[in-house]
């Protein structure tokens, strides 16, 4: 699946912030995730398990769920 497609797909798109040195899940919306991602929203998920790297093989976004319903973003 290209991450493109599971942006689209996903029910919820989140993130996490970190602001001195506490930690907030931040809901997004799917027009911010793919500005976000648009460097990387051609990239083919190669684990076939909707896990995406960035050029550094850095998790730039992970599904989670039964059906891959929430993306995070920056994990």
């Amino acid at each position: 699946m290209k991450l493109k497609d599971a942006i689209k797909q996903a029910k919820r798109v989140e993130t996490t912030i970190s602001t001195g040195g506490f930690y907030f899940n931040a809901k997004l919306t799917k027009r911010d995730a793919l500005k976000c991602l648009k460097n990387y929203l051609e990239n083919e998920d190669s684990t076939g398990i909707g896990v995406w790297y960035n050029e550094k093989d850095e998790i730039i976004a992970q599904a989670f769920g039964s059906e891959n319903e929430t993306l995070s973003i920056g994990i």
